[in-house]
């Protein structure tokens, strides 16, 4: 799997005030098309709790 360093794309975060570094970084993975449980495999979290993240960031984001 290729690596793919989120510092380069710190500025799109000034796009989404609304979400935490984790959500962002989490979002991110998730629309690059990594499944959940790669995500918590690579954030050294539960499944759940990225379950439960992407669930904050849909709220965070219709909400805003």
């Amino acid at each position: 799997m290729r690596m793919f360093d989120l510092t380069n794309i710190t500025e799109l975060h000034e796009v989404f005030p609304e979400l935490t570094p984790a959500q962002f970084e989490t979002a991110i993975l998730f629309c690059l098309g990594l499944s959940q449980g790669e995500i918590a495999h690579l954030r050294s979290v539960s499944y759940q709790a990225i379950n439960q993240t992407l669930e904050n960031i849909k709220v965070n984001l219709s909400s805003g």
